[in-house]
Order: C-alpha cells, then sequence, then structure tokens
C-alpha cells in the first residue's frame, strides 16, 4: 500500500511510543538518497545525538551540491519547471532557472544575498 502516513499499519498511537522506545525506525523510503537517508536517521537519534540546525543546513548543502553535480542538467529549485541554467552571486550556486534568476535576492540554497546572476553553458 502506498502511503505518506508513517506507521500507517500500526493500529495505536501508544504502539508506536512503544515501538520507538525499543528503537525501530521506519525502514528507508525507495528513492531516498544516501544524504537523506543520513538526515533521517540523524533525526530520530536521541536528544543529545542530533544535529544541530547549522550541521543539518550544511550537510543538506553539501548533498545538494554534489546531486547537482552528477547530473547533466538539473531542475530550477525555484519553479522546478526549467533546467538550472543560471548561476547566483556571489555563492555560484547554480540552481535557477533564468526566470527566476531575474528575481532572487537571496539565494534559496545557502540564503546568502544574490548580487546578480551568470548563464551556465555546458560543454
Amino acid at each position: 500500500m502506498l502511503t505518506q502516513v508513517p506507521y500507517w499499519d500500526v493500529s495505536s498511537d501508544t504502539e508506536v511510543s512503544q515501538m520507538v522506545a525499543r528503537g525501530e525506525r521506519l525502514a528507508r523510503p525507495e528513492g531516498c538518497s544516501e544524504a537523506v537517508w543520513t538526515v533521517m536517521q540523524w533525526c530520530w537519534a536521541l536528544a543529545k545525538g542530533r544535529p544541530s540546525f547549522q550541521r543539518l543546513k550544511t550537510h543538506l548543502q553539501d548533498a545538494l551540491s554534489a546531486a547537482q553535480a552528477q547530473e547533466k542538467v538539473s531542475q530550477c529549485v525555484v519553479c522546478l519547471d526549467a533546467p538550472a541554467s543560471h548561476a547566483l552571486l556571489p555563492c555560484g550556486h547554480r540552481c535557477v532557472c533564468a526566470g527566476c534568476a531575474e528575481t532572487m535576492s537571496t539565494c534559496p540554497i545557502c540564503r546568502g544575498g544574490v548580487q546578480g546572476s551568470v548563464r551556465i553553458f555546458d560543454s
């Protein structure tokens, strides 16, 4: 059964709490990248073992950059409709299409200020 509700097949919240207390966790979702799976596991750790938001941000930024580097053409992270053809300046994140590049004042990846953008041509 395809569903987006965690523990959909468990009958009560009490049973879920008992499972979690025993250390049981959800299975890795199909198609889940190693980077996202790592974040999920970190967040399920006991309070002392959980990462800071800064560590999560850095890890996810690195994962996104690595994923985009592996793909010939990545999608715009704003509209998700067009190829990411522009790198934002000064950070250099290639993450938006031409249309979205014109509207960016803050980079959607690093949240740094945007001073402009440049078109990146694939060779």
